[in-house]
């Protein structure tokens, strides 16, 4: 048959290009183009297909070749080790999830053969035991599996072992009991030791005295006032021949626990002043210090001009600046203290204490909500000081009623910093560094404020400011404008840190000395 004759050039462009109907016989070769086109787009589609299959394919191929390629590949295994250890989480970011899955160092058996070979026979990766029971608001945090605790251990070779075991009266004591009696067996190698205490666990803490040769560090607390009930004391440390670290968190009442103190050089304990003075006349080797008295005892016995000598002492922190005038550090270098909102007689007591010791301490913290009268003053005053930090943590103060205005520490110390603020020259123009901290949750940071009060130190001629740090433990995160000042900051040669949530709260803790196992 006979193919219908093709209409014009100008005919078919006038078809396409319009809405007019096709006669009989362009109809009928129109017909046959779209069956053609039509046969010609599945052969096309065919094609593309099996080539997006071969593209595919090749691609596998080429990840493949890469992979074998890989410089990884050529890595020593000890270095790949050393790179596994900085993918395990920071201690005090534990909470019990050590045994997960999901986290290091087990994530990375799941990865190769190869992987899990160095990770499995890197004991170093493995030394870290984290059990936890309960949150800090009740709820149950992951349940640790005796199993895979057991791995644990028998990965970490002989190394010395750090355990974080926090107890809960809430949850089953039989299955606490029994992980804990299983770490205890290899108490030989513990190194550090972090325990929330319940009372299923203490007579299984007695069996512990004269088993830990290797132990340096010791923090405790007790899960609830329940946990106390009939315990007198805790003596299972005090044979402890390698313990020098030592701190105890109080909730309700003190009970003794018993340490070597004649060897221990960190030390952070709550209790009554009575019984820290007690410790600290038998602790002569202690640098680092968070003394935290009750708030429910007896009025202080007066001073009797018999001061205790902390000969080595280098960082100190007192929730009550009476502490001050009962010892003597003349080594000390870092100084902070909790000073209640509008008190003044707080910097007499440091005042007097400096005199005594004849130490020039570079750093000074205030914790809670100081006047910046009383700041200027002390800095005024011991122009040694070239660090300063500000924590603002009014929940200590108990004379602060809560329908007074919301106090602001932190914005008034930034007026009182910032140069060309009403008072002459620039309040000590000789600090170096300064810090602003805040672990209340209603107080915002004025990051605009503090902006400022550091541009003006950084332009000014006679300030020394080189670095600075902004934590914010609750709060709005900052803008990016303010991140951006914050950068041209950084930029113009500023050293600036600025840190927010978990991390924020974490080093407020250190600059009072409180969080356990820093490196002194």
């Amino acid at each position: 048959m006979d193919l219908p004759d093709a209409p014009s050039s100008m005919r078919h462009q006038h078809l396409v290009n319009s809405n007019e109907p096709p006669n009989a016989v362009e109809e009928s070769f129109f017909q046959d183009a779209a069956l053609t086109t039509g046969a010609r787009l599945t052969q096309l589609d065919q094609e593309i297909r099996a080539l997006q299959a071969e593209r595919a394919q090749l691609q596998v191929q080429q990840r493949q070749n890469h992979s074998v390629l890989s410089p990884l590949r050529r890595l020593p295994p000890e270095v790949l080790a050393e790179i596994f250890s900085w993918t395990l989480p920071p201690t005090e970011k534990l909470n019990g999830n050590v045994s997960d899955m999901k986290t290091s160092p087990w994530v990375l058996t799941q990865v190769s053969s190869r992987w899990r070979d160095i990770s499995v026979s890197t004991s170093s990766l493995w030394c870290n035991i984290s059990v936890a029971y309960g949150g800090e608001s009740g709820e149950m945090l992951l349940n640790p599996r005796l199993e895979m605790i057991r791995t644990q251990v028998e990965r970490s070779g002989a190394r010395n072992l750090m355990i974080q075991f926090h107890a809960s009266e809430s949850h089953d004591s039989a299955v606490q009991v029994n992980l804990f009696q299983f770490l205890s067996s290899h108490s030989t190698r513990w190194e550090q030791l972090s325990i929330q205490i319940a009372a299923a666990l203490v007579p299984h803490l007695v069996l512990l005295r004269g088993r830990l040769p290797v132990l340096q560090g010791i923090w405790t607390q007790w899960d609830t006032e329940d946990s106390e009930i009939g315990i007198d004391s805790i003596d299972c440390f005090e044979i402890a021949p390698s313990l020098l670290e030592m701190g105890i968190s109080i909730e309700s009442r003190y009970i003794p626990f018993v340490f070597p103190t004649c060897q221990l050089t960190a030390y952070r304990v709550g209790c009554p002043w009575d019984m820290h003075h007690r410790i600290l006349k038998t602790a002569p080797n202690i640098v680092e210090a968070h003394i935290m008295i009750d708030a429910d005892e007896d009025p202080w016995a007066e001073p009797s001009g018999e001061f205790i000598d902390m000969l080595h002492l280098r960082r100190l922190y007192v929730s009550d600046p009476e502490v001050f005038d009962y010892i003597r550090a003349p080594a000390l270098a870092e100084v902070a203290m909790y000073i209640e909102r509008d008190s003044s007689s707080e910097s007499e007591y440091l005042d007097t204490f400096l005199a005594r010791s004849s130490c020039a301490p570079r750093l000074l913290c205030l914790r809670g909500s100081p006047d910046p009268s009383i700041t200027a003053a002390i800095l005024n005053k011991h122009p040694s000081i070239t660090s300063f930090a500000l924590v603002h943590d009014p929940r200590l103060d108990s004379d602060e009623d809560e329908e007074d205005e919301p106090d602001d520490p932190m914005g008034r110390h930034c007026h009182l910093f910032t140069v060309g603020n009403g008072f002459g020259t620039a309040v000590a123009p000789h600090l170096s560094e300064i810090s602003f901290g805040s672990q209340h949750a209603s107080m915002h940071i004025d990051y605009s404020l503090f902006l400022k009060m550091l541009e003006s130190r950084d332009r000014a001629a006679d300030c020394a400011l080189r670095t600075a740090a902004l934590l914010t433990e609750f709060g709005p995160l900052p803008d990016p404008l303010t991140l951006a000042r914050m950068d041209a900051l950084r930029k113009d040669g500023l050293k600036f840190m600025f840190e927010s949530g978990s991390e924020a709260a974490h080093t407020l803790e250190c600059w009072t000395y409180a969080y356990p196992f820093e490196t002194l």
